[in-house]
């Protein structure tokens, strides 16, 4: 049975930040906290970015096994299954990210299935020692940033800007390195990954699980199994919540119209798109992007 690893609960670390409320925080994770930990399953909800700073631990996320030890950057992604087998004075420091607060909807969606791609390639690789310094400067910068308490839509941008910079810089450090596993794996990671990359390509016009179980010569049974167990989400929510993203982001960020948003996700019209959205969201497309428009204003 494993236990859910949430947004609130993560480790029992009370040591958050006022950016919680924002959907993310940073923490220090010690030697007792990992220890305290040892030999528990854990699902994870959440999207977390660990920097190992000292000693050493033995991790399986999903099939695979990793030993982390210094300069180790893991990337937790919600829907992981992870058991700590062992650890020895293991200290690292977190980014932990909540999925269903707005900390990536302003993030398009090729970055986010880029990232997923890279993270089901390779979850942990090791900083080399110049990496590893200019990804520390990077986390301190984002960090001066996030507690600076701006009151303005600028300030707004530079948290959602620092989290994109956060994300394509570990696509970049993450893109063709070898994957540090001690074993495991599997040709669930490679169809999911290929799921992933059909669907940043063609959600616009295909939201059907046929369509993507034909491409990867699968039958939709099978690769709903595949993406359910690798992700803990179905097919059909991966595709809806795609959607959803890119609309909301558009929405936020972008100049079009409804109506032109409407067109651009291909739904027949308006009215559907806005019943569409309503459903997922719970407001009107108008509504939401009024909302935010206050939320900067306010």
């Amino acid at each position: 049975m494993y236990e859910l690893l949430t947004f609130d609960n993560l480790f029992d670390h009370e040591d958050r930040e006022e950016t919680y409320n924002r959907g993310f925080y940073f923490l220090s994770w010690r030697k007792e906290n990992a220890i305290q930990n040892v030999g528990r399953h854990l699902q994870s909800e959440v999207f977390c970015i660990l920097l190992c700073d000292r000693g050493e631990m033995s991790l399986s996320m999903g099939t695979e096994r990793f030993d982390l030890s210094c300069n180790s950057l893991v990337i937790i992604r919600p829907g992981i299954r992870l058991v700590i087998h062992d650890c020895h004075e293991f200290e690292a420091k977190c980014i932990v990210f909540n999925p269903l607060i707005g900390a990536f909807n302003a993030i398009p969606v090729r970055y986010i299935t880029a990232l997923y791609t890279s993270v089901l390639k390779s979850p942990v690789i090791v900083l080399s020692h110049s990496e590893r310094k200019q990804f520390d400067e990077l986390i301190g910068n984002f960090r001066k940033i996030s507690q600076y308490r701006g009151a303005t839509e600028f300030y707004d941008y530079a948290i959602q800007s620092g989290i994109a910079m956060l994300l394509c810089v570990i696509c970049d450090l993450m893109h063709g390195r070898k994957v540090v596993c001690t074993y495991g794996g599997g040709r669930y990671n490679e169809y999911f990954g290929r799921f992933l990359q059909l669907l940043s390509e063609n959600f616009k016009k295909e939201r059907q699980v046929k369509f993507y179980a034909d491409k990867l010569c699968i039958t939709p049974k099978y690769l709903t199994t595949i993406v359910r167990e690798l992700s803990g989400k179905s097919v059909s929510k991966w595709i809806h919540g795609i959607v959803i993203r890119e609309a909301c982001y558009k929405l936020i960020h972008g100049v079009e119209s409804v109506q032109q948003i409407s067109y651009d996700l291909n739904f027949p019209n308006q009215s559907f798109f806005g019943k569409y959205f309503k459903s997922y969201v719970g407001c009107s497309p108008s509504e939401y992007r009024l909302q935010n428009l206050n939320s900067i204003c306010d």
